[in-house]
């Protein structure tokens, strides 16, 4: 029988910690602001993508200025359509030339299922901040079955080459990567996504989640320190309450339809579920 990966939960109703995966080369300076520019979409779009990504701020002791002009910001949001939806990773952001888009959300955001865009809002600016992609969690106990998965992702709708599905599926953090900030895997995190049960040798699945977890708050007010959130405090945001809710210049990328790309040495990963 297929298990599902679910949260453990202790006698008095807590959960473990520090489930989640920061890349501390990326960090950006606590309590540093941030300035954000949007290179194209619509008034809407650009609204509800601020209304949600401030989220995070919650729990991170960073600042987000709006709409700044494109040659002062260290973020540039675009709205690509068939691009897919990627970000650089944290402060790697500030080593792209300031006429490239730091992050992209090839999508329509006010149709036609709102919650999995704001799933994609949440991930991408997951990323922004430092957090990887959880299913490379160097910690994680179960193994991939690799040929099932090739054989998934190689056909439509990805069309991937082996290179590709290497990368942004089968590798896992390397756990001697320096200032990697990673423990136990954290099947409810914002970072993690959907794979089928198929994918690996002990049956094990997860879905996508469309809250920031509990798990991704702790490591965010570790990392950025001072915002005077606490485990304990119920949330009000929408995104789980208490109880779930360096080197060279990378793109980590994630999912949307069309076929992975190579962008110079990054791979711009548009996952698509058959």
């Amino acid at each position: 029988m297929p298990v599902v990966l679910k949260a453990r939960t202790k006698r008095d109703g807590t959960r473990g910690r520090d489930r989640a995966v920061f890349l501390g080369e990326t960090r950006w300076e606590t309590g540093e602001t941030i300035k954000i520019a949007f290179i194209d979409g619509t008034p809407e779009q650009r609204a509800h993508v601020q209304a949600v990504a401030q989220k995070w701020t919650k729990y991170a002791n960073l600042v987000f200025q709006w709409n700044v002009p494109l040659e002062e910001s260290d973020v540039r949001v675009a709205f690509k359509e068939g691009a897919g939806s990627w970000s650089f990773l944290g402060a790697q952001n500030r080593g792209v030339a300031r006429d490239n888009p730091t992050m992209n959300l090839g999508w329509e955001p006010l149709n036609p299922q709102p919650q999995e865009n704001v799933a994609t809002i949440l991930h991408e600016f997951g990323h922004m901040l430092g957090l990887a992609h959880e299913h490379m969690n160097p910690n994680i106990k179960f193994t991939w079955n690799r040929q099932a998965v090739i054989n998934d992702l190689s056909g439509p709708p990805n069309n991937w080459s082996e290179a590709t599905i290497e990368y942004n599926v089968l590798n896992k953090i390397p756990a001697d990567t320096p200032e990697l900030s990673a423990s136990e895997f954290d099947p409810q995190s914002i970072m993690l996504y959907g794979f089928p049960a198929s994918w690996t040798n002990e049956g094990v699945s997860a879905s996508g989640n469309s809250k920031i977890s509990l798990q991704d708050k702790i490591m965010m007010s570790k990392m950025y320190p001072g915002t005077g959130w606490k485990e304990t405090d119920v949330s009000d945001d929408g995104t789980g309450g208490g109880g779930g809710d360096g080197g060279s210049t990378s793109k980590c990328s994630c999912c949307m339809s069309g076929p992975a790309k190579a962008i110079g040495n990054a791979i711009l990963q548009q996952f698509k579920k058959k």
